[in-house]
């Protein structure tokens, strides 16, 4: 039976066109997952090559949230508290060969919780 001119016929070799596309495709995912996978094995060396500067970008919209929630209220008591953990940070960091780029960022707030913790981009 001869095909109908008026109807688009798929080119013979199409199977294999298709088979050609999924493999390239679990090719491509197989790169895909195993970059993933390496990167995550080793993120603890290749954040060494990561700047301070993209630290610092990467944390100021959270640094607004610290800051977000404490009150406006400046008493002696904080001053002298916050210039306290100031003066300790700079002498700690001045201790150690760090980058002049590197800088720290303390904020104190006086709630009832006591906790402490560093951020990326010495927030």
């Amino acid at each position: 039976m001869e095909p109908d001119p008026n109807i688009y016929q798929l080119p013979d070799n199409t199977g294999q066109e298709i088979r050609k596309m999924y493999v390239g495709l679990a090719v491509g995912f197989g790169i895909l997952i195993t970059i993933t996978i390496l990167i995550i094995i080793f993120a603890h060396e290749l954040v060494k090559y990561v700047p301070f500067s993209a630290e610092e970008r990467f944390v100021r919209p959270y640094e607004r949230l610290l800051t977000k929630g404490q009150s406006k209220e400046r008493s002696e008591r904080k001053i002298a508290i916050q210039s306290y953990l100031e003066n300790l940070v700079d002498d700690l960091a001045g201790s150690d060969d760090l980058s002049d780029k590197v800088t720290f960022k303390i904020h104190y707030s006086d709630d009832y919780v006591q906790n402490a913790f560093a951020t990326l981009g010495g927030i």
